[in-house]
C-alpha cells in the first residue's frame, strides 16, 4: 500500500517466548521505508524490497542486523514488476494507484514466487507481504477465510522454499493457523486496540507499530517489542516503547564476531593468538608459520605488487616493465600492469604462499590510480589487475585481503575475503567499508585520540611506520569480541 495509507493501517510487533524478566531476550526492531535508512543495530530492520539500496542494505548487515523486505501481495502502481500483472487479474482499488489482485491466478502466484526470489538474491533474511488478509473484502475475487488462509500458506511456503523466514502482517484471526510456519508476527496499534492479547500463546517473535503513543504502558507486553512512528510516518524517526529499548547488537557482523588480527614483518616473529597474523611471504621462517599455526592463528603473506629490489626474484622482472619510484620508499618501483611475464612472476609467488601452508595473500600496493606510474594506471586497469590476484589466489584456494583501494572496497564486496587499510582514522576514510559485510582490519601509524575508532573494524597502532612485534590494539577494546 502507499506509504500514506501504510501510516493509517500500519503498526508492527514481535514478540519472544515465555513471560516474566524477559526483557533482555526481546528481539530489536526498526521499520522504515522512507529516506536514507538510519542503522541502528536493532536485530531486524524492515525496509523496502525495492527501494532500499544494495548501499543501505550492506550498512545493515554489517552492524549485524539482519534485513527484512517490505512489499505488498497486491498490485502497486510504482513497482518495477507492474507490468507483469495484466488487468484481468487486478480487481477493486485499495487506495489510489493500488489494486486487490487475484489469490488465486497463476500470474499472479508467480509474481509473489519473483518477489520472494528477488529478496534472496539481494541477500534480505526475511520478507513480509503486506495486505495478506482480505477476508471479506469487496476485491473482485474470492476473499473467503478458506482463500485467505490458502494463499497465505503458499506464501510462507515459497518462503521458506528459498531459505528466508516470513513475517505474518495482521491475519489475528488465523494465528491457530499460522503460529507454527510463520517465523515473525507482525501487528498494528496493539497497545491502542486491545490487541495483543491474541498473540499471548505465540512464541515466536512480535513487532508492534504504534502511530501515536498509547495511553496504556507498553510493559503490560514485556514479550512484544513495540515502536511509535509518529503520524504513522515510515523515516528515520521512531520512538521504543517500555523497557524493551534495551536489546542492541553489538556494532559488529554478528554479535562477538569482529575478527583479531596482527601484522609483522620484521624481527623475530611474536604469536599473540589472533584469528589471522600477516608475515612476510619470503622472510618469516618455517618455524615461526608453523608457531602461529599451533595457536590456531592463521597466516596471511604479505608481497608487493610491484618492484622491491631486494627480493630474490627481482632479476626476473624485464626492465622495460619497471616503471618510476614509489615516493618515499627506496628500492621500490612501480611495475606494468600488462605485463605478462610480471603476472607470470607474481603467480609463482601465490603459488608460494599455497606450498608454505600459508591461508591468504594480502598483497600491498594494488591502488596505483593514485600515482604516476609510468604506466597505465586507470581505475579499470587497476580493477583488472586486482581481479587478476583473486581469481589466481581462488586457483590456490588461499583467501585474498584487498590492501587500501578504498574508492574500490563496496564495488569488490562479493569478490574479497577480507580488507586490510592503512591510515583509516587518520585520513577519515574508514566509512568506505560501510555495507562490505567483510572483516576489516586497519593499521595507524600515528597514535589516534582516545575515544577515535570505528564500530566493527579491528583497529591497530604501529608507531612510526614500524612493523615489529609492537603494535596497540585500538579497537575493539578490551573484551569487546577479540581474542
Amino acid at each position: 500500500m502507499s506509504l500514506c495509507r501504510l501510516i493509517q493501517l500500519s503498526t508492527v510487533v514481535f514478540l519472544l517466548p515465555c513471560f516474566g524478566n524477559i526483557q533482555a531476550q526481546v528481539s530489536s526492531w526498526s521499520f522504515q521505508l522512507e529516506g536514507d535508512i538510519a542503522s541502528r543495530g536493532k536485530t531486524y530492520h524492515i525496509v523496502d524490497l525495492d527501494f532500499c539500496s544494495d548501499f543501505d542494505l550492506g550498512r545493515l548487515r554489517v552492524v549485524g542486523t539482519k534485513p527484512i523486505a517490505y512489499v505488498s501481495a497486491q498490485y502497486e502502481e510504482w513497482r518495477p514488476d507492474k507490468d507483469k500483472l495484466p488487468d484481468p487479474v487486478r480487481g477493486n482499488e485499495i487506495y489510489e494507484d493500488e489494486y486487490w489482485l487475484n489469490p488465486a491466478s497463476s500470474i499472479v502466484r508467480q509474481v509473489m514466487v519473483e518477489r520472494i526470489a528477488l529478496a534472496k538474491q539481494r541477500k534480505f533474511y526475511g520478507i513480509l507481504f503486506d495486505n495478506v488478509d482480505f477476508t471479506g473484502r469487496e476485491t473482485g475475487f474470492d476473499s473467503s477465510p478458506e482463500m485467505v488462509k490458502e494463499f497465505v500458506s503458499f506464501l510462507i511456503d515459497e518462503t521458506h522454499k528459498a531459505g528466508l523466514k516470513f513475517a505474518l502482517r495482521g491475519c489475528s484471526r488465523y494465528l491457530d493457523e499460522f503460529s507454527n510456519s510463520a517465523d515473525f508476527f507482525v501487528t498494528s496499534d496493539g497497545i491502542a486496540d486491545d490487541k495483543l492479547q491474541q498473540y499471548a500463546a505465540i512464541s515466536k517473535p512480535i513487532f508492534n507499530f504504534e502511530s501515536r503513543t498509547p495511553k496504556k504502558s507498553a510493559d503490560l507486553y514485556p514479550n512484544v517489542y513495540s515502536l511509535v512512528k509518529k503520524g504513522g510516518r515510515l523515516n528515520q524517526k521512531e520512538e521504543v516503547l517500555g523497557s524493551n529499548s534495551v536489546p542492541l547488537l553489538p556494532l559488529s557482523e554478528e554479535p562477538g564476531s569482529i575478527v583479531s588480527w596482527s601484522i609483522q614483518y620484521e624481527g623475530d616473529i611474536v604469536p599473540r593468538g589472533k584469528d589471522y597474523h600477516v608475515v612476510d611471504l619470503f622472510e618469516v621462517s618455517d618455524e615461526e608459520l608453523a608457531l602461529l599455526k599451533s595457536q590456531g592463528t592463521k597466516p596471511i603473506a604479505y608481497f608487493s605488487s610491484q618492484f622491491e629490489d631486494w627480493r630474490p626474484d627481482t632479476k626476473d622482472f624485464p626492465k622495460e616493465d619497471i616503471g618510476k619510484n614509489l615516493d618515499d620508499w627506496e628500492g621500490e618501483r612501480w611495475i606494468n600492469p600488462h605485463s605478462r611475464p610480471i603476472r607470470e612472476l607474481m603467480i609463482k609467488r601465490i603459488r608460494k604462499a599455497k606450498e608454505r601452508g600459508f591461508y591468504g595473500i594480502d598483497v600491498d600496493n594494488v591502488d596505483f590510480y593514485h600515482f604516476d606510474t609510468g604506466f597505465d594506471n586507470s581505475t579499470e586497469t587497476v580493477l583488472e589487475y586486482i581481479r587478476f590476484f583473486i581469481a589466481e589466489a581462488k586457483k590456490n584456494d588461499l583467501k585474498f585481503s584487498l590492501k587500501n583501494a578504498t574508492d574500490l572496497a563496496y564495488q569488490l564486496r562479493d569478490e574479497v575475503d577480507f580488507y586490510q587499510n592503512e591510515e583509516g582514522i587518520e585520513y577519515k576514510e574508514l566509512y568506505k567499508y560501510i555495507g562490505v559485510g567483510k572483516p576489516v582490519f586497519n593499521i595507524e601509524y600515528q597514535k589516534p585520540k582516545p575515544g577515535i575508532f570505528f564500530p566493527g573494524i579491528y583497529s591497530i597502532y604501529k608507531a612510526n611506520y614500524k612493523m615489529d612485534a609492537r603494535e596497540v590494539l585500538i579497537y575493539p577494546e578490551a573484551g569487546e569480541g577479540t581474542r
